[in-house]
């Protein structure tokens, strides 16, 4: 979730120094667009042009070293003609107030410098047409400042010290989240909550120096709870528990590095229960499903996240309807399964490779009775 950001237009034009002794500038009318030689200061010569023989309108002057220097008013214009930038020198660098505009009129930047420093009230768009309000102090954002989307929505805003965020702020993702908490030196601190678009919660806990730390919950867009755990260090961590949007448990166990590790229970969809053990993230070892009545629905060993060794799986009464081995989560080896016809005793023996059905497969009666045979060379129908 991206931040609205607070990127500021670049204005920069960087001169010298002038002699202490040099007039004060005057500012323009407000609205100028035209700089004539009478609107600048005494010893100073009015510079540039307009388009296209030029792109700015400037007082100048020398310095004690015959540098030819700006001192006074300021008018920077487009190819076009029209006004870009208007403000003031004073002694080599920009005083007092300097506006910036767009080429199709809109005012891009309202700023305050002092001794070529900005200082003072700022307001201007930043990165995606947010309109940014605040103020600078010796060259860094310093105060309250806030941000409003083009549409006039509120999209936050908080405290800067000396350039950096400090105190509550209220920020606005992309996607609609908003975000409540403390900033300390730049960095998130303190307890935080996440809202969706709606004003639903969507997330909260606590953050140590911009990194999630200790117990955070997580919610979906109608306000149900669906994940709860702790965090260290940004990295999820200890045991986790999961809900789907009815309430039904989803899953439950712990993490280690982002990975799950260890004992974990898991739920389908249809609200049957598995349960076993991971290894870096992939499952491990005996895992066992169980009917929605807690019938056990199978049982078996994993390997790298696909069943591996002897599985049987049985039926909601406690019939086996299948059993024998598994190789990379296919079937292969020898098999016995149950017929899916009318008599539930009747059994099929076989083997399998790679997850097909082949040889000769016997169908017999509970008492061994062969009552059939087929033969296979591809997968059966």
């Amino acid at each position: 979730m991206r931040r609205a950001s607070l990127a500021l237009p670049v204005l920069g034009l960087v001169v010298a120094s002038v002699p202490a002794d040099a007039a004060a500038p005057r500012s323009l009318p407000l609205g100028s667009t035209v700089l004539a030689e009478g609107d600048c200061p005494p010893e100073t010569v009015l510079q540039g042009g307009r388009p296209p023989e030029a792109e700015a309108v400037w007082c100048g002057t020398t310095d004690r070293a015959g540098r030819l220097i700006p001192h006074g008013p300021y008018l920077g214009y487009f190819r076009g003609g029209q006004v870009a930038e208007r403000g003031q020198f004073g002694r080599g660098q920009r005083e007092g107030a300097w506006v910036t505009w767009s080429e199709d009129g809109r005012m891009r930047a309202s700023s305050t410098y002092r001794a070529g420093v900005l200082d003072g009230p700022w307001e201007g768009e930043g990165e995606g047409g947010v309109w940014l309000t605040g103020a600078f102090r010796k060259g860094k954002r310093d105060g309250m400042w806030r941000m409003v989307a083009r549409d006039g929505r509120e999209l936050g805003g908080g405290a800067w010290k000396a350039g950096r965020r400090d105190g509550m702020w209220r920020e606005t993702m992309d996607d609609g989240t908003t975000g409540e908490g403390a900033y300390k030196a730049d960095l998130r601190q303190g307890p935080w909550r996440f809202s969706w678009p709606s004003g639903e919660p969507r997330t909260s806990g606590v953050f140590a120096k911009g990194e999630k730390t200790g117990r955070w919950e997580e919610r979906d867009a109608e306000g149900v709870l669906r994940a709860r755990g702790r965090w260290k260090g940004d990295v999820r961590v200890g045991v986790w528990e999961s809900w789907g949007s009815d309430g039904r448990p989803e899953w439950a166990g712990e993490t280690r590095d982002g990975l799950r590790t260890g004992p974990w229970t898991e739920w389908t969809q249809e609200g049957e229960r598995q349960a076993g053990s991971y290894a870096r993230g992939l499952r491990t070892g005996p895992w066992t499903r169980w009917h929605r009545d807690g019938a056990v629905a199978s049982r078996g060993p994993m390997v790298d996240d696909r069943m591996h060794g002897a599985w049987e799986f049985l039926d909601p009464s406690g019939r086996v309807v299948g059993a024998g081995a598994m190789v990379a989560g296919e079937r292969d080896g020898a098999w016995v399964e149950a017929d899916t016809g009318p008599d539930p005793e009747v059994r099929w023996t076989g083997r399998y490779a790679a997850g097909r059905r082949v040889g000769r497969w016997v169908a017999t009666k509970a008492d061994g009775t062969e009552i059939g045979a087929r033969d296979f060379d591809v997968a059966a129908p």
